[in-house]
C-alpha cells in the first residue's frame, strides 16, 4: 500500500472483513455464555455458568426406527400412566358389575332355655331355666337378585364409557410418542445429510479461495476479488460449523424422545 502498488480500497474493504468477522466470533463467545447461564439456571447448579462435558451420543449411534418406536413406548410415562388409568377404570367397572351377581344368605337360631319363671301348674324348669330342656332352633336361606335396579345398570354403563376413554387415551399417547420419534428421526437424518454437502461447499470454497489469492500474488486478481474468495470460504465454514451444530442438536432431540439412557 505505501508504495502506491494496490489503491486505499483495498485496504478498506480488508478492515471492514476483518471487522465483520470480529463482530461475528464476539456474537458467538456472548451465545455460547447465555447458553451456560441458562444450563446452570436449568439444573439448579450453584456457579453462575456451566459448560458442558463428556461425549454427546453420535449419529452414527443412532437405533433404528422401529426399535426407536419400542423404546419410546416403553419408556413414555405418559403412555404408562394412561394404561394404568385403563386398569383402574376396568377393575372399577368389574366392582359395579358385581353389584348386579345374586347374593346368598344363610340364617340360624337356637335356643334352649325353657324360661325361669314359676310356673302357674306343673314342675318347675330344672336350673330356674338356666339348664335347657325345650331345644327351639329355626335355619334359613336368603336369596336376593337386583335384576331391575336402574341406578346400578346406570353406573355399569358409566364405567364402561369411561373404560373406552381411557383406551382412547392409550391410542392417543402411543401415536403422540410415536409421532415424536418418527419426526426426531427424519430431522435428525436431514442434517446428517445436509453435513456432507456442506463438507463438499467447504471444499470448493477453499479451492476457489486458493486461486483468487494465487492470481492476486501474480498480479492477475484484485483485493476485491480475494476478499470475495475469502468471504465464501469463511461462509462456508461457518455454514459447516451451523450443519454439525444442528445435525448434534437433531440427535440429541432423537435421544431425549426415545429417553435414551434411562
Amino acid at each position: 500500500m505505501a508504495s502506491g502498488l494496490r489503491s486505499p480500497i483495498d485496504l478498506t474493504r480488508a478492515e471492514a472483513e476483518l471487522a465483520r468477522f470480529d463482530i461475528g466470533r464476539v456474537q458467538a463467545r456472548g451465545g455460547l455464555a447465555v447458553a451456560e447461564n441458562v444450563l446452570a439456571a436449568a439444573i439448579g447448579a450453584p456457579d453462575a455458568a456451566v459448560d458442558v462435558r463428556g461425549d454427546a451420543p453420535q449419529p452414527d449411534d443412532m437405533p433404528a426406527l422401529r426399535q426407536a418406536i419400542e423404546m419410546a413406548q416403553s419408556r413414555d410415562p405418559a403412555l404408562a400412566e394412561a394404561i394404568a388409568n385403563l386398569g383402574a377404570a376396568e377393575e372399577h367397572t368389574r366392582a359395579v358389575g358385581a353389584d348386579l351377581r345374586p347374593d346368598l344368605s344363610a340364617t340360624a337360631t337356637l335356643s334352649g332355655r325353657a324360661a325361669g319363671a314359676p310356673p302357674s301348674s306343673g314342675a318347675a324348669a330344672t336350673g330356674n331355666g338356666w339348664i335347657p330342656n325345650v331345644p327351639n332352633w329355626d335355619v334359613g336361606l336368603v336369596l336376593s337378585w337386583p335384576l331391575l335396579d336402574a341406578t346400578i345398570a346406570a353406573r355399569s354403563v358409566a364405567a364402561r364409557s369411561e373404560e373406552q376413554v381411557r383406551r382412547d387415551e392409550i391410542d392417543e399417547a402411543r401415536e403422540a410418542r410415536i409421532t415424536a420419534v418418527r419426526l426426531a428421526y427424519v430431522q435428525a437424518e436431514i442434517a446428517r445429510s445436509a453435513l456432507s454437502a456442506l463438507g463438499n461447499a467447504v471444499v470448493a470454497a477453499h479451492a476457489n479461495y486458493d486461486q483468487a489469492d494465487a492470481r492476486f500474488r501474480a498480479g492477475m486478481g484484485t483485493a476485491v476479488e480475494l476478499a470475495d474468495a475469502e468471504t465464501i470460504r469463511f461462509d462456508a465454514e461457518i455454514q459447516l460449523a451451523l450443519g454439525r451444530f444442528q445435525l448434534a442438536r437433531a440427535r440429541a432431540a432423537f435421544g431425549r424422545s426415545v429417553a435414551e439412557g434411562l
